[in-house]
Formats: C-alpha cells, sequence, structure tokens
C-alpha cells in the first residue's frame, strides 16, 4: 500500500462518550426483600444481593434520578425507590419517574424519607407527614390532617403504624384515610420505631424501650431503630447496636451491647452503620447480615465528601472525610488508612496525605516504606490542610486547634517550621519558580529561598498552572493570575464556588464549580457544561459543609481520555474524545531518533488512536493497535502516521542503529 504521507486530511471516528460512578455504597439506609433477592438503599445507588455479596448496583447511568437511594420497596417484582429527587418505578431495567402533587409544597416529597408497600397502596413518609399512592389508578390519597409530624411510617399486616410527638397511632390499610379510622397505641412519648416483639407492642422513645404493659428496657437512653426478629429484639441506642435476650428473665429486661457504632438502619436481616449531616457528608461504616453480623463487601467508597485524587498507573486513589477507611483505589476497590484526610498529593515517588488532628503520613506506592509525621513533629500543628513538593523538598500547611497555621518543610523524615505562619491559610502551590501560600484572601509568593516575593489580593481553593498564568478558583469565580507582575483579571464565572480546573490540549478550561463542570473557550465563553440534571454526573463538585470543603474536583488523563470529577455524592468517570480534543496540537513523539531495541511513544496519544509506520517513499512499513511500536526496522527517515478519534498527524521520524 503506499500513501502520500504528508497529505493534509482528517478521519472521523466515532467514540460514545461513557461514564463511570463510584459512590458510597457503604452507607445502608433502607432494605427489601423479594425471594432470595435483597434490594439495599444506600448512599450510592441502589444495590443488589443475595445476601452475601453485591450482583449488581443500578445507579444514575440506570436512570435513577440521584445516587442517593433513601428507600426501597419491593413486592411482587415490582421495585419502587425514593431518591432526593423523588419516587420512581423501574420498567424492566429502567426507572421511570412518579409525579405526586398531593403535598403541594414540593419540599414534602424531595425531602421524603421512606417509603412502604400495602398491596395496592404505596405509603410515603413525607418531609413532615404522610400520604398514599394507590397503584391501580395512580390517585394520591393524604392521611389525616391530624396527623402531622411524623418519625415512622411501618404496615403490620393490614394494619398501619404511625409515630411521632404524639405517640403511636394506628389504623387499617382501608381506612387510614379518615380521621375516625385511627386510635392511639401509646401516648405521652415521642415514638421514633415500632414493632411487635413476642406478641407485644415496642416503641423507641427518648427513654428507652417501651411496651403497652409499661416495660422498659435501656431506660432513660435515646432508642433510634427496632427490629425483631425469631424471638431476638435489636436495638439501636447510645451509638450501639443492642440484642434485648429473652434467656434469663423479662424479654425487655435484659440486654446485650454487640457492637459500638451509629446506626443508620435497621431491619430485614441488615444493620447499617454511619452518620449523616448532609448530603456533602455522609459516611458509610458498613453493612452487615444479621445476626451473625457478616459484613457485606460493596465495592464502593465508604464517604462522599472527597479531598483529593491521584492516578498511579491503571488505579484511582481517592481520599477523603472516611473513618474506618478513609482511602480507596478504583478500580481494585482496595482500602486503607483510617483517619479523616484534608490532602492527598503525589510528591517525590510519595503518596501523601493529610490528616485532621492526626499530622501527615506518606506511602511508597506499593506500601513498602512509609514515614509518618506526628503532630508532636509539628510543634502541636496536627490538622494537615495542605501539601507541595517545591525545590527538591516536601512542605506541609498546618493548623492547631486555634486556627493558626504555620508552614513546616519535611527532609527525609524530618519536619522543621519554616517561620512562615498565619491565620487561616489552607492551600500550598507550587510553581516551579515559587511557593504560593493561600488563605481564603490573599495568596503569598515566596522564592526557593523562602522569601516573601510579593502577594495578591485573591484567595483559592484551587490553582492551576497554565503556561505563563495561573488560573485561581476561589468562591467568587475564576481568576486569571500573572505571577511575574502580580497582577491579576476577573472574575469569570463570578458568583461560582470552585474547587476543579483543567485546561485541555484545545485550550478549553474545564472548571467544576457548584454549578457542575463548566467548559469555557479561550475567550473565557462558557460552551458546554454537565450538571447532575443534564448528565450521569453523581453530584456537585462543591461540598456545602464550610468545615469539610472540596478541592481539586477535576483530574485529568488526556492518554485515556479520561477525566475524573469528585463530587459530594462520589467521582463520575467520564471518558469522552472531548478530554482529548486538540491531541493532535499538543503530541509528541518520543525518543527521536530511536536507536534499534528502543520503543517509540506518542504523548497525550488518545485511546483508540492506531499508529502507521510509512518508509520516506510513502510505502507502509508496519501497524500499531496502540500508541507505541518497538523499533525493529533499517536505520533511516520515516514517517509515522497517528490516527486518533478526531482527526490525524504525521510525523518524521528517524529510526538508527
Amino acid at each position: 500500500m503506499v500513501e502520500p504521507p504528508l497529505e493534509s486530511y482528517s478521519m472521523l471516528f466515532l467514540f460514545a462518550q461513557t461514564w463511570d460512578l463510584w459512590a458510597n455504597t457503604e452507607l445502608l439506609l433502607d432494605v427489601c426483600r423479594y425471594g432470595d433477592t435483597v434490594y439495599m438503599a444506600t448512599a450510592g445507588g441502589l444495590l443488589l444481593s443475595d445476601g452475601v455479596r453485591i450482583l449488581k448496583t443500578y445507579t444514575k447511568l440506570d436512570g435513577l434520578k440521584s445516587t442517593q437511594v433513601l428507600s426501597v420497596v419491593c413486592e411482587g417484582g415490582d421495585v419502587w425507590v425514593l431518591t432526593r429527587n423523588g419516587i420512581q418505578h423501574r420498567d424492566g431495567e429502567r426507572f421511570r419517574d412518579v409525579s405526586l402533587i398531593v403535598f403541594g409544597n414540593p419540599e414534602e416529597i424531595l425531602g421524603a424519607r421512606r417509603i412502604v408497600r400495602s398491596g395496592d397502596f404505596l405509603f410515603i413518609l413525607g418531609k413532615t407527614h404522610p400520604t398514599a399512592l394507590r397503584l391501580s389508578d395512580t390517585v394520591e390519597i393524604p392521611f389525616p390532617t391530624s396527623i402531622g409530624q411524623t418519625n415512622v411510617l411501618k404496615v403490620f399486616g393490614d394494619t398501619v403504624v404511625v409515630g411521632g410527638p404524639y405517640g403511636a397511632l394506628y389504623s387499617t390499610v382501608g381506612t387510614f384515610f379518615i380521621s375516625s379510622g385511627w386510635d392511639t397505641l401509646i401516648s405521652g412519648v415521642e415514638v421514633y420505631d415500632v414493632d411487635t416483639f413476642r406478641g407485644r407492642w415496642v416503641f423507641a422513645t427518648d427513654t428507652g424501650v417501651i411496651d403497652l404493659h409499661g416495660n422498659v428496657s435501656l431506660a432513660g437512653t435515646p432508642v433510634g431503630y427496632l427490629y425483631s426478629r425469631n424471638d431476638t429484639l435489636w436495638v439501636s441506642a447510645d451509638r450501639a447496636l443492642f440484642v434485648l435476650d429473652t434467656i434469663g428473665g423479662d424479654p425487655l429486661s435484659d440486654t446485650t451491647r454487640i457492637r459500638d457504632g451509629d446506626v443508620r438502619y435497621l431491619g430485614n436481616g441488615f444493620v447499617g452503620f454511619g452518620y449523616v449531616s448532609d448530603p456533602s457528608y455522609m459516611l458509610g461504616l458498613g453493612i452487615y447480615r444479621l445476626p451473625d453480623l457478616y459484613r457485606i463487601e460493596t465495592g464502593g467508597l465508604g464517604f462522599t465528601s472527597i479531598t483529593g485524587m491521584v492516578e498511579l498507573g491503571d488505579s484511582l486513589i481517592v481520599c477523603g472525610k472516611g473513618l474506618e477507611y478513609s482511602c480507596a483505589v478504583w478500580p481494585s476497590r482496595r482500602t486503607f488508612s483510617f483517619f479523616f484526610v484534608n490532602s492527598l498529593k503525589y510528591i517525590n515517588g510519595y503518596l501523601w496525605i493529610g490528616y485532621h488532628g492526626f499530622g501527615a503520613k506518606a506511602y511508597r506506592p506499593d506500601f513498602s516504606d512509609t514515614i509518618t509525621i506526628r503532630p508532636s513533629d509539628l510543634g502541636g500543628f496536627g490538622y494537615v490542610f495542605d501539601l507541595a513538593g517545591f525545590n527538591g523538598k516536601v512542605y506541609i500547611l498546618a493548623w492547631n486547634a486555634y486556627g493558626s497555621s504555620r508552614i513546616f518543610e519535611v527532609e527525609d523524615t524530618v519536619a522543621r517550621s519554616t517561620g512562615i505562619s498565619g491565620s487561616a491559610q489552607n492551600l500550598l502551590y507550587s510553581t516551579g519558580d515559587y511557593l504560593l501560600v493561600c488563605s481564603e484572601t490573599e495568596c503569598k509568593f515566596y522564592d526557593p529561598d523562602l522569601r516573601l516575593y510579593g502577594s495578591v489580593g485573591v484567595g483559592a481553593n484551587v490553582i492551576y498552572g497554565s503556561g505563563d498564568s495561573l488560573l485561581f478558583g476561589t468562591s467568587n469565580g475564576l481568576y486569571v493570575v500573572s505571577p511575574s507582575t502580580l497582577t491579576y483579571s476577573g472574575p469569570y464565572l463570578a458568583g461560582r464556588s470552585i474547587t476543579g480546573i483543567w485546561k485541555g490540549l484545545d485550550g478549553r478550561i474545564w472548571v467544576a464549580d457548584d454549578r457542575g463542570i463548566e467548559i469555557l473557550d479561550g475567550t473565557m465563553t462558557l460552551v458546554k457544561s454537565y450538571t447532575p440534571n443534564n448528565s450521569p454526573l453523581a453530584g456537585y463538585p462543591v461540598s456545602t459543609s464550610p468545615y469539610f470543603p472540596l478541592r481539586n474536583t477535576l483530574l485529568a488523563n488526556p492518554d485515556k481520555n479520561r477525566m475524573y470529577i469528585a463530587t459530594e455524592s462520589g467521582v463520575s468517570i467520564l471518558t469522552s474524545s472531548e478530554v482529548v480534543s486538540g491531541w493532535e496540537r499538543a503530541s509528541l513523539v518520543y525518543p527521536n531518533p530511536a536507536r534499534r531495541g528502543q520503543t517509540v511513544r506518542v504523548k497525550n496519544c488518545p485511546v483508540g488512536a492506531r499508529l502507521v509506520l510509512f518508509s520516506a517513499s510513502g510505502v507502509k512499513v508496519a501497524e500499531s493497535r496502540t500508541c507505541e511500536m518497538k523499533h525493529t526496522f533499517q536505520p533511516g527517515l520515516y514517517f509515522l502516521s497517528v490516527i486518533g478519534p478526531d482527526g490525524r498527524k504525521v510525523y518524521r521520524l528517524i529510526l538508527t542503529d
């Protein structure tokens, strides 16, 4: 085959845009069973399980409106889910929306907490009061207005029970919609959960577990959840899981504390531990099967507040506000580290982790060697908020308990104070020429001798180097800063809180903010957006919590056409030719010249590209379906054609002996 090697033309290859989600599937919020199939509602999607392992995870990629699934019911093969964005019904392998208007206030359904099904009725525990949907004709039936704030709604056979500040009331499924159809079970106490145990009603209250005869267990202790099974009553109270034992006394008198931890769900043969304060801080501490407390391996994250991402080889390492597992590896699902993480950086061959109150630690990628910097090594400045490599050394920005900050220099394993200190400084960045130390209102520039060079009156959440300029992401938009003149322009995207920046090969700027992902052209004009509403983006890349802000929420790998996006609901992974748009202007062939036996590679070569080697006379010599080719050819001048997803570029290549 003879082909003119320098002819200017383009070949169009269609590469579909694909997404993957890696979210918090360790936080269990509800369970339903249908035969041997278990559906688990978690903060990271709907899990399908056999009770031993996870068989499938349904996420926004399958049509769920939100990654955070709050409740699930399954009956007769039907599956209904409640997410933070409303109710959906599974239709085959997809999910369709269920529109409800009876609440009047949309916040009632968007703030709903639980759904329960009984026959033709789907009961919905709204933000402040319950209602029901008759499935046969999709008629919405409100509960009587006398039933206001409700903590719990359950169905036992044909009996509906609600509990709240008024105690607990019950009705039949057929008369729940009329006031006269309700009777009192218990009053004078606030009820948080209800169940039946050995033929009697039991209630979770602020003062323990109470039955209708006045018997009390765990007296004086607030109780959250109850679950009765096989003559055993499981109870969550006092930040622990208890069993009320029937052996040796009254069934409500003997208790056994079996595991510490805050319970977020208890029922249907499972218990889930974790913390929930807001959507940006949902910490899962494991899903366990009852009664043997076997831990279900979900393969997801144990946290939602992500504070750092590093890609090493084929693995993505993320860390955040976890507890038992604060760092996780995708796609292997390996977990490690046991403290809240403020910062994650790869510096000088080590994976550096800054902990919240516990100093810093550095790992070799194979975990063969570690460096530990304790709070005592930092003079009590144990809250490590950021790290940076500068001038061959590692620098640590740490706080003490009073909010004062100090910069430390680490050489080998010794941390020394640099004398640079301030109040509420929380970001370090190295340009190579300068070390930047930033607060929310100002960034200071230090030279290699750590002498103050100057400052700009712009703070930063994140900084990205772009040629001779720096891009500052702030809580009020994007600024372009000149290190040489210490001047700046902006803000662009004013009013946006920006936590991630990347400049693509085509010169476009990708920005992660509180509205999603924004893409700007060279004139700072918005050309495209990804949001949780128009894409499978798991959530928003900005934390709503001022204590645990997200940072460095964008990580791009043009060699894999891949963009990692950290959000308050997990990591979204975008694989698209958009990420390598303009690759032909930024690609490079090396080594060139190449000696016999060396492998010729193409930098910024897009995934799916192929290489075709031509002789100087235009005769095809070899082809590779990857972005590299080993030199086994005769010495001379060649032309290497790189054919990518949206274009072609030809390089002159010299091969020698």
